[in-house]
């Protein structure tokens, strides 16, 4: 599995210096989007803009610790500060994180560790970005989820918040 990693982290650094080099277009409404959660879920989809203010998210990826967990998340995001403001404040709300494993039990039938589950965690967070070359946006995402989810089993609900965090790459 540490081949598969190096790829798709060669993947995204080829992408990203590609985008470095993309001709500035500031009526762009839809952009590509990256991002490395607290959770190792290394993230890539898209942005796309309705109004200055509001905008839709939703990209999908794997765990790098547990690479047959798949990692996504889709949710909305409102501007609070202008958008000609170079440092952006956003709040997020929606499905902030989710994952599911429908790979791993089928690769390690007989490891009680790979199980079928799969959560759709909502949540609040903060995203604050700031241009650092043009058209590439470097952010920071902090809020709070609460986990909702099959597993072992049955359905579960962990009424205790739990942390998000999330380094972004908005091209």
């Amino acid at each position: 599995m540490n081949n598969l990693l190096k790829h798709v982290l060669i993947f995204f650094m080829i992408v990203s210096v590609s985008c470095l080099n993309a001709e500035e277009n500031t009526k762009k409404d839809t952009h590509f989007y990256m991002e490395l959660d607290l959770y190792t879920g290394l993230k890539a989809g898209i942005c796309h803009s309705f109004h200055d203010r509001i905008g839709l998210y939703a990209s999908a990826g794997i765990a790098l610790v547990s690479p047959t967990q798949i990692s996504y998340n889709a949710f909305a995001a409102f501007a609070l500060r202008d958008a000609e403001k170079k440092l952006r404040i956003d709040l997020n709300a929606g499905i902030i994180h989710g994952v599911f494993d429908v790979i791993g039990p089928q690769i390690f039938p007989n490891n009680p560790e790979y199980g079928y589950y799969y959560y759709v965690n909502p949540g609040i967070a903060f995203h604050v970005s700031y241009p650092i070359a043009k058209n590439l946006l470097a952010g920071i995402r902090l809020g709070t989820e609460i986990m909702i989810g099959y597993d072992m089993g049955s359905w579960r609900v962990h009424p205790q918040p739990q942390p998000n965090a999330a380094l972004t790459l908005t091209f």
